[in-house]
């Protein structure tokens, strides 16, 4: 552990997996511990905005709100979750956005700010997109441009970019 200019102390290389949370999509979980697995062979921290949702008692109220089981229903929660998610992308080294499987959902507007706060703080993005299942507004729009460092068509392929190129230790060759 090092401790970063601001005296906290910081772990390793971090990757934040920003991507669609939708609940009816366990894809949208699945693809997050698939990658939390690859990059552990790497020793590469991760931080996914599922980290302990389960064990908190977070529920889902409606589209867009939730709570605590114990708590009363204007716990300011959002305002716990969004404050997660920037320390997240303050503290991470690099942001793997997967925005596959977003074709006729919501907008991603959490990923969305992710990606603002990412570039804001000049934080490298990898991001993920087909045309099979991405909302085609997402690798279309000119904002999209600037805000991602590279695009990638898989989450593997998201993996080796950061594993070889990102990443302070990167096999040549990977």
């Amino acid at each position: 552990m090092t401790k970063t200019e601001d005296t906290r102390i910081k772990e390793q290389f971090v990757v934040y997996l920003s991507g669609a949370m939708i609940e009816d999509h366990p894809d949208h979980r699945t693809w997050r511990g698939e990658a939390i697995a690859k990059f552990n062979e790497f020793g590469i921290a991760t931080r996914s905005p599922y980290r302990g949702r389960d064990a908190s008692k977070i529920m889902k109220v409606d589209k867009y709100h939730y709570t605590i089981s114990t708590a009363p229903i204007s716990n300011r929660l959002g305002n716990m979750l969004v404050s997660r998610d920037l320390k997240d992308v303050e503290d991470c080294d690099v942001l793997l956005v997967n925005l596959t499987g977003t074709k006729n959902e919501r907008p991603a507007i959490g990923t969305l700010s992710e990606l603002a706060w990412a570039y804001q703080l000049r934080k490298p993005v990898i991001c993920v997109v087909d045309e099979e299942t991405t909302q085609p507004d997402y690798f279309k729009h000119p904002f999209m441009h600037q805000f991602v460092s590279q695009w990638v068509s898989t989450v593997d392929e998201g993996i080796r970019v950061i594993a070889s190129y990102w990443y302070p230790q990167a096999i040549e060759g990977y």
